[in-house]
């Protein structure tokens, strides 16, 4: 694109001061040439396009590019860079900070408050007595009509512990019938597939059936043997009596022979002496016998 404007050299434009770009900017405005537009007859038969020349600018961005700040500008924007920025205020931030913790305060407190009122209205309401608290319950009886009944809180807790008794006691028996029926099953088993079928693993109940089969089969040998102890007792004391009568007619027998054989040889009354002493000596049991 021409230029109808020549741009000044660097030397030239050193020697300008950036006050003198008005002028330029004038000058260049002034000098610019715009392309006249030919006009020409309209014919009535048909319209002829109309092209315009396009407009020749200057660009000046170079010139300002190149330009160059002076000392005054400089130091402006030196001075202007150093400034340090305005200080927030730091009362505002303090209220608005206190504002805050004030709202959060507030709502915490009103919240604690409502759960210690409806702690204390529980703690009344649960400490109140109850035996002479009084209740009224509406039902439909088996005819289909409607009934109302005011029940008296101490009455229904003590029928509900007599109750209570009354079935604690039947669930005992109950649990005694299921001991006795288990134990039963247990000796059953026993007598069908023996002793090693139950217990002897010490698995499950079975263990407790066999305990008992032992201590059954311990009570009857207990008794068996204090039995047959009488028994024989009874055949040592026999026996005794029977050896001492023996001994007896053992000894008279003794003593009669020996007094028999004496006499035959001649003995005096000495020999039969020193006979009673050495057949006393040599058989003990006589002794008994004169006794």
């Amino acid at each position: 694109m021409a230029r109808n404007v020549a741009q000044p050299t660097r030397k030239e434009h050193a020697q300008h001061s950036p006050h003198d770009d008005g002028f330029l900017n004038k000058a260049i405005r002034n000098n610019t040439r715009t392309g006249p537009v030919a006009q020409r007859p309209i014919k009535e038969a048909k319209p002829v396009e109309k092209h315009r020349k396009p407009r020749e600018t200057v660009s000046v961005a170079g010139v300002f590019k190149k330009s160059k700040t002076n000392a005054r500008e400089k130091k402006h924007q030196h001075r202007r860079r150093r400034r340090s920025p305005s200080p927030p205020n730091l009362l505002l931030d303090l209220q608005d900070i206190h504002a805050s913790f004030t709202t959060t305060l507030t709502t915490s407190r009103e919240a604690d408050e409502a759960f210690f009122q409806e702690v204390s209205d529980s703690a009344i309401t649960l400490s109140a007595p109850l035996v002479d608290e009084e209740v009224f319950s509406s039902f439909t009886r088996a005819d289909g009509k409607r009934s109302r009944e005011t029940f008296v809180m101490g009455e229904q807790i003590e029928m509900f512990k007599q109750l209570l008794e009354k079935e604690e006691a039947r669930l005992a028996e109950y649990w005694s019938k299921w001991e006795e029926c288990q134990d039963e099953y247990v000796n059953l088993g026993v007598e069908v597939f023996g002793a090693e079928a139950f217990g002897e693993d010490g698995k499950g109940g079975k263990e407790k059936g066999w305990k008992k089969e032992g201590q059954l089969r311990e009570a009857e040998y207990e008794v068996a043997f204090g039995k047959m102890e009488e028994e024989v007792g009874e055949i040592r004391g026999v026996f005794l009596k029977e050896m001492k009568d023996s001994e007896k007619v053992s000894g008279v027998a003794v003593v009669g022979f020996i007094m028999i054989l004496t006499l035959a040889l001649g003995v005096g009354s000495s020999g039969e002496e020193r006979a009673g002493q050495t057949s006393a000596s040599s058989y003990p049991g006589l002794i008994g016998c004169g006794d």
